[in-house]
């Protein structure tokens, strides 16, 4: 649907800002958060995600910063252990590693990527305040 957008709008640029701006509008509607992904989708399609799956708005941002960077990641038990991770981390304010069950050298290095780039970025924006 979005190429259709995109000549509708007559630009790519304009189509990104354009479906980015009803996304938003559409986020403030709503009591509770849902992941960004989501509602780009709905206001590209119109078709309203499950209302189940929505967070609570008093869900840690830092936490659904990283739910959102989860729905990009396909393998769950890399998901699993990204979240794990984070979460032991942010409660002991040090990086900490969760693994589970029998996994290759490079999921651990992909586990460990990722929760590094989520501290990171949830450190940097602490000490920007």
């Amino acid at each position: 649907m979005f190429p259709l957008l995109e000549e509708m709008c007559g630009n790519k640029f304009l189509a990104i800002k354009f479906l980015a701006t009803c996304a938003r509008r559409l986020a403030s509607k709503l009591p509770k958060w849902i992941i960004e992904s989501k509602l780009i989708t709905w206001a590209l399609t119109g078709e309203e995600p499950d209302v189940e799956r929505y967070v609570d708005k008093d869900t840690d941002p830092d936490i659904q910063e990283a739910q959102d960077m989860m729905c990009y990641i396909s393998d769950t038990n890399i998901q699993y252990c990204v979240m794990r991770s984070y979460k032991e981390s942010v409660r002991h304010n040090h990086l900490i590693y969760v693994y589970r069950g029998p996994m290759s050298e490079y999921e651990e290095a992909r586990v460990r990527v990722l929760v590094r780039i989520l501290w990171c970025t949830t450190n940097r924006r602490i000490y920007d305040e």
